[in-house]
């Protein structure tokens, strides 16, 4: 025979099925009855933003959107991974700017970050922004002269890719720096 993957999910009611995730559960090969709070509320659509990798392979429509749920009920689910939004003020700029480990990992790849933070660092408390952008500008005259015209979110994206992809290396940091004979001069 042929081996079945049985539903099992809890819930506080039956909710009518608009066929998309029976079709996305029957193309997995599970059989019977599904009961839950609502079968349909997988957000197919930011499942796929949230993996570039998935959105690749699978493309966009109908058939995508089953493809996704497909392989969040076969793997993405044990894998961690979710169709979640990111939280409201997440950056990916400054995520990854406050972690050397994803810097090397990542760079600037804002959608590596996101589904890093999705997958791992949400379940293991990384803090979204430990970058602070501000003073990194005011540590360095060189960026407030070159990022100055920017609009301010626009300066801390700025400084934030400045330092993953040259600020770290050069040794750089977001720490105030203590204050110089010259700069003490210029306050006095």
């Amino acid at each position: 025979g042929r081996g079945v993957l049985p539903i099992v999910e809890g819930g506080k009611g039956v909710s009518v099925s608009n066929g998309r995730s029976a079709g996305a559960f029957a193309a997995a090969g599970c059989v019977g009855t599904f009961s839950g709070v609502n079968a349909d509320a997988f957000d197919d659509e930011q499942y796929l933003t949230n993996y570039p990798d998935l959105r690749a392979a699978f493309g966009t429509g109908e058939t995508a959107a089953n493809a996704a749920a497909t392989h969040f009920i076969l793997f993405g689910r044990e894998e961690g991974r979710t169709d979640d939004a990111p939280p409201e003020g997440f950056n990916a700029l400054q995520y990854i700017a406050t972690y050397d480990d994803l810097i090397e990992e990542f760079g600037a790849d804002i959608s590596a970050a996101t589904s890093h933070y999705l997958q791992f660092g949400r379940v293991g408390g990384r803090p979204i922004d430990g970058f602070d952008e501000v003073q990194y500008l005011r540590n360095y005259s060189d960026l407030q002269t070159a990022f100055g015209g920017l609009e301010a979110e626009a300066a801390r994206d700025a400084a934030a890719l400045h330092f993953i992809e040259f600020g770290e290396e050069e040794g750089r940091t977001d720490d105030p720096l203590p204050a110089s004979p010259a700069a003490l001069d210029f306050i006095v």
